[in-house]
């Protein structure tokens, strides 16, 4: 089992309808977890610190151009899934029936990888895209 959250610029909702769909994970949401609007680096550093090592996914690529969250990233050891543009801007449904069919690619893709590393998922295609070690940022 993998632990997968959702960040606050995840839909809440989506992490709900994939935490039901999915049978063999535990999906949830940042807000399970720390209150909206901590600090990308105080909730990336406490999850670094425990031993749960989850699977972040974020529409928030701001992290990765930020210094001081990219090096909290780093020492964070967990898998980043990062949603490329364009989906953000995208409507319900069509997010929603997307990142249910993205899914299994993203739990298969994750299972075997070494920690820290850095996925994007196109808006476009149904393959999660390496970008490397997060170590490498």
């Amino acid at each position: 089992m993998t632990l997968f959250i959702g960040d606050e610029n995840f839909p809440e909702p989506l992490v709900r309808m994939l935490d039901v769909f999915d049978h063999t994970n535990d999906v949830r949401h940042l807000t399970d977890y720390f209150d909206r609007g901590t600090d990308d680096v105080d909730w990336l550093k406490d999850l670094g610190q425990k031993d749960i090592s989850p699977v972040i996914v974020s529409g928030d690529g701001k992290i990765l151009r930020n210094a001081v969250e990219t090096a909290q990233l780093r020492d964070a050891n967990i898998l980043f899934v990062m949603l490329a543009s364009g989906w953000t801007n995208t409507p319900w449904d069509l997010y929603a029936w997307k990142m249910i069919r993205a899914w299994p690619i993203i739990v298969e893709t994750v299972s075997d990888v070494r920690r820290p590393s850095l996925f994007e998922l196109p808006m476009s295609g149904n393959k999660l895209k390496i970008r490397g070690p997060i170590s490498q940022l």
